[in-house]
């Protein structure tokens, strides 16, 4: 949090659950434009990495799908240390890296191009990409539909199925300030 007030005045941090969300509206300068952005540290940082949800247009391939708000796809394991955000960064250092995100989603939504290092390869078929429909196999779930069912919400607190994935969608978005 250090230097959040000079660099974002404005932003409000909130509990919701266990998780710990930093609300905040974001300028992308070079579209001159704003999106409204939330951190949620769903455990202590130095554990659990931290989810970026962002307000606005949602087609991207760029994006994790698990849950209702798409999270920003910051994160790729293999990427070199350098590549990665870290604690050690800070907050500031993790909105600055999503604004350049967001300004990435934007420039790959009108010419179909993403600028910099990429790993996905299939375009999104939609506004906002979903997964495919599992396969059933003689009436049990796919693996990807088990993954999904068993995903932690990003309030921390319990399966995402059972938690907020439960309330309208509306609802959801108001409590993370996406609304």
């Amino acid at each position: 949090m250090n230097g959040m007030d000079e660099a974002y005045p404005g932003h409000e941090v909130v509990r919701v659950g266990r998780a710990l969300l930093v609300r905040l509206n974001v300028e992308l300068d070079s579209l001159q434009k704003t999106r409204r952005l939330v951190v949620i540290c769903p455990g202590r940082p130095s554990r659990v990495r931290p989810i970026v949800m962002a307000g606005g247009p949602k087609r991207s391939r760029h994006r994790f799908y698990w849950s209702r708000p798409s999270s920003l796809c910051l994160y790729y394991a293999p990427d070199h240390e350098g590549l990665r955000w870290k604690l050690n960064d800070g907050l500031i250092t993790l909105v600055d890296l999503s604004r350049v995100h967001l300004i990435k989603e934007a420039w790959w939504r009108v010419t179909g191009e993403w600028e910099g290092y990429e790993v996905h390869t299939r375009s999104p078929a939609g506004t906002e990409q979903r997964p495919r429909p599992p396969k059933q196999d003689g009436g049990r779930l796919s693996t990807e539909k088990l993954r999904l069912a068993r995903a932690r919400c990003w309030c921390g607190a319990r399966r995402y199925v059972k938690c907020h994935r439960a309330m309208p969608a509306e609802h959801e978005l108001e409590i993370l300030g996406l609304r």
